[in-house]
């Protein structure tokens, strides 16, 4: 029997294509803003881990759980379930500042806004990280400048380690938590952006969650 992972942040009508390599290994349950109203999110599955992913083609789905404090409260009670199991958790682009919202204890911090671009970002992995340790280097990078939102050091909850800061500003870029195996967040989507290297992430995930 396959392994199942929770998923929000997309569409549960048109699944990015780029899920579907961990779609083959793994079942994937994804809850929308309206699966959570209508009480579709409540069942009795045990998952592996959680993707917190940002399709923001769509819908805007962090916004619409950030005004919707029952949306929120249920949104953080399946993602702390799945971290008080220990189970492997990749946040992206808005979930990552989710996630650390919710180790911050917040409702919400405020972000500054930043400007896209078409410009590659100059990005650091700190070799220490695991995010280093699982795509087999640390060093410097470049990936695209697509999300409007950035965060400082000071907003990083202490029980989060930066692993990838942008040089030059220093706006953090990932992030790890130092209380579980496997919970990292990225203001990049490794499915899809930067070199392919960063897609030791995905596989990465799929190992731990099929633990």
């Amino acid at each position: 029997m396959k392994k199942n992972v929770l998923v929000f942040g997309v569409s549960d009508s048109e699944t990015p294509k780029y899920l579907e390599k961990v779609s083959e290994t793994i079942d994937l349950t994804i809850i929308t803003n309206d699966s959570i109203s209508q009480n579709l999110s409540k069942n009795e599955t045990v998952f592996s881990g959680m993707l917190l992913l940002d399709d923001t083609s769509k819908v805007d789905n962090y916004n619409c759980i950030y005004t919707n404090s029952y949306h929120f409260t249920e949104l953080q009670s399946q993602l702390n379930t799945i971290l008080n199991n220990n189970r492997p958790v990749l946040a992206i682009g808005q979930g990552m500042y989710f996630l650390n919202d919710l180790f911050n204890k917040n409702a919400k911090q405020i972000y500054d806004e930043i400007k896209t671009s078409d410009d590659l970002l100059d990005i650091f992995i700190s070799p220490g990280s695991k995010t280093a340790a699982i795509i087999g280097s640390g060093g410097f990078f470049k990936i695209p400048n697509s999300l409007p939102q950035s965060m400082k050091e000071f907003q990083r909850s202490k029980d989060l380690i930066t692993s990838v800061y942008e040089l030059g500003t220093g706006y953090v870029h990932g992030i790890e938590s130092t209380l579980h195996d496997w919970v990292l967040g990225y203001q990049f989507n490794p499915f899809i952006d930067g070199p392919s290297i960063v897609r030791a992430l995905i596989d990465g995930f799929i190992e731990r969650a099929v633990q």
